[in-house]
């Protein structure tokens, strides 16, 4: 029987896609209840320049993305794709309540109250955190391989499954937006999946995803074997960090 691993890493080849895991953009002061925050004026701009300067070059994007049902990371989304001028209505964007962090409170907000915001590598020096952490990660993954799994289903309408490219050898992008410091959790462990090296899953745990920062998942197109004198897959990590001018990406190998 295949494990996580190698399943997701044939089904993320099947269909030559790459992966960005882009945080909501900057919301307004005021609703206690978390789920209600909405984007600010700064973030409906933040949100449609990061689509007009990384999301432009990262073009093609699957009919599909992946999301947090909050309305903050959906409005993101909304903006994100009128910056890369690609119409959302007709891309089917998948939710889930796992895909939420506030489902995983009230334990894990607890630790997020006492910590705020900080790196991934904070949070996993706490027990309680890391557990969460983890939980939602393992989802993220599984909702991923769900969602691949379905798009081979012969069944399934066009429009609700990923469709390869014809071109081999060229990436399509899928967008996941979500949260904070569950972001790169989530990012760290397919990355991980995926082969990528040490130091390129440091990247993802020690960074402090600020509002509309983004990072890429580029896994390997092809498939680790004797051959190409490799022992296994590799994923390469690629940050997009944002600031009052423009973006500033770097790339790691």
């Amino acid at each position: 029987m295949m494990g996580k691993k190698e399943k997701l890493g044939e089904l993320v080849r099947g269909v030559s896609l790459r992966i960005l895991f882009l945080r909501h953009a900057e919301t307004k002061v005021g609703p206690r209840n978390d789920w209600e925050r909405m984007l600010s004026d700064a973030g409906m701009s933040q949100s449609k320049r990061a689509g007009e300067s990384f999301g432009r070059a990262l073009q093609p994007f699957c009919n599909v993305v992946m999301s947090s049902p909050a309305p903050r990371c959906l409005d993101t989304i909304d903006h994100f794709f009128k910056g890369v001028s690609q119409e959302v209505r007709s891309m089917r964007i998948v939710t889930d309540p796992t895909l939420y962090d506030g489902t995983i409170q009230p334990g894990a907000s607890e630790v997020f109250k006492r910590l705020g915001y900080q790196s991934l590598s904070t949070y996993l020096k706490d027990g309680g955190a890391t557990s969460a952490l983890e939980k939602y990660a393992d989802d993220v993954v599984d909702q991923l391989i769900n969602l691949l799994e379905s798009s081979d289903n012969e069944n399934k309408e066009d429009g609700q499954k990923i469709q390869p490219l014809k071109d081999k050898d060229q990436y399509q992008t899928l967008l996941f937006c979500g949260h904070a410091v569950y972001l790169p959790a989530a990012g760290r462990l397919c990355a991980q999946l995926l082969g990528a090296p040490k130091h390129a899953l440091r990247i993802l745990t020690d960074s402090n995803m600020r509002p509309c920062e983004a990072f890429l998942l580029v896994p390997s197109l092809l498939k680790a074997s004797a051959s190409n004198n490799s022992t296994e897959d590799t994923c390469q990590v690629r940050l997009f960090g944002f600031d009052d001018e423009e973006y500033n990406d770097t790339f790691h190998m």
